[in-house]
């Protein structure tokens, strides 16, 4: 088992290969889109001055996605946070409140990927989130053709 300390230089490490290394799978979505890392973070001591060691659980998490590492924009999240805060994250005001769609999903008990494909789909809000969902698939909820394969409404 890995100790804090040796995790910790494997997150910096493994940043410093997303941002530096092109022929690294991950550089395209981070040193290709011209994240970078902050002079003072090139060195692993500086890292873990500023940042801490890892705490079991977490990863290190830029605040704002658009912007670079560095301490002020750093922080050691749990995957929960981490993926509310990615770029792929899907943010939905509805009735006035503002949730993930894996949340809406779960309040509601509509997968979320039926409501992506419904708004994907142009359907209304309200209506991709207030219509049940069910076994019978239609067009959309104004329009009651039945799609040919569907089974019959019970």
């Amino acid at each position: 088992m890995k100790t804090p300390l040796e995790r910790t230089r494997r997150s910096w490490y493994d940043m410093k290969l997303r941002c530096l290394e092109p022929k690294t799978r991950c550089y395209k979505w981070y040193g290709g889109r011209g994240i970078t890392i902050c002079k003072r973070w090139m060195t692993f001591e500086n890292f873990l001055a500023d940042m801490g060691l890892k705490p079991d659980g977490m990863s290190l998490d830029r605040i704002d996605n658009a912007k670079h590492y560095t301490p002020e924009n750093c922080r050691w999240a749990d995957r929960f946070t981490q993926m509310a805060n990615s770029r792929r994250t899907h943010y939905i005001t509805f009735r006035g409140e503002t949730l993930l769609l894996r949340q809406w999903s779960e309040r509601l008990g509509i997968a979320s990927h039926t409501i992506a494909k419904r708004l994907k789909s142009n359907w209304s809000l309200e209506d991709a989130m207030t219509t049940p969902s069910c076994r019978s698939r239609y067009v959309s909820p104004n329009e009651k053709r039945r799609i040919p394969g569907a089974r019959s409404l019970p």
